[in-house]
């Protein structure tokens, strides 16, 4: 299905060993949940406080 142009490089080389693989891990996918837990914690994800919800009953 190649198309002839060059695809986009990847951000972050990673090799994949034939016996880590055998092994059954998937460097590609703990590389990525490294690099973003990495991130998470440089960046902490901020939850907005909600406002309370209206009382339409209250007279």
């Amino acid at each position: 299905m190649g198309s002839g142009k060059p695809g986009i490089a990847p951000d972050l080389e990673v090799e994949s060993l034939p016996a880590s693989v055998a092994a059954g891990h998937d460097r590609q996918l703990e590389m990525a949940v490294e690099v973003t837990l990495d991130a998470l914690k440089k960046n902490p994800v901020v939850i907005p406080q909600h406002p309370p919800y209206p009382n339409y009953h209250k007279k």
